[in-house]
Order: C-alpha cells, then structure tokens, then sequence
C-alpha cells in the first residue's frame, strides 16, 4: 500500500493491539470457528474438552516458565560478573534455574500431548 517501513511499524503499534476477547490460542480459536460453523448451519466437528484442557496447561506452563525466566533475568541484573557471588545469591539462582528446567520440561511434554490430541481430532 505504499507505506514506509517505519510508518507500518507505527500503524501495526497503534491499530493492532491485543484485543483481550481475541482466542489465546489455537484450540480456543478454532472452538470459537467451530461454534461460529454451527450457528451458520455449516458442517463443524466440535473440540473436544480434552484438547481444551490440555491448552489450558500448554497456556499456564507457559506463563510459568516466562515468569521464572524474567525472575532470573531481574536476579542476574543485580549481580556484577567479576565478583564473587554471596553462597545465598548463588542458591537463589541456582533454585531458579532448576525451577525453570523442570518448568520447561513439563511445557515440553504438555506441548506434545497438546499436539498429540490435536492430529488426533483432525485426522
């Protein structure tokens, strides 16, 4: 449309914010086309719930793991690199990585599962 790169990126800021009634994710969106589909009196094949759920704790391992990562960003923001680290500072680091390890290892399993039930539902 003949627009500078610098003018798209200020339009797509402005215009195109997160709508807080946009789906969160595909299992939610495609609910939602599926719902529509029905109400229009076309062919749909409804989500089943357990695809639901297992979105739902894809989308909170998600939060978690972000949560835990942005906790060790603001802990190792604080630390200068030369120095030698307190034993609490060094505990408190290493609790939140093995925290975020395991956090992504349960987002990895719930991921695949999610995706599982998902080839399931369209095949």
């Amino acid at each position: 449309i003949d627009f500078t790169p610098e003018a798209s990126a200020f339009i797509l800021e402005v215009k195109a914010e997160v709508s807080p009634f946009s789906p969160i994710s595909y299992a939610e969106f495609k609910d939602l086309t599926q719902k529509y589909r029905l109400a229009a009196g076309m062919e749909a094949k409804p989500m089943p719930e357990e695809i639901k759920k297992a979105a739902e704790v894809v989308i909170m391992l998600t939060g978690e793991r972000d949560a835990l990562m942005r906790a060790i960003e603001e802990e190792q923001r604080g630390l200068v690199a030369e120095e030698v680290l307190p034993e609490e500072t060094t505990k408190r680091l290493k609790s939140l990585q093995v925290k975020r390890n395991r956090a992504e290892s349960k987002l990895s399993a719930a991921k695949s599962e999610y995706d599982r039930l998902v080839a399931e539902w369209r095949h």
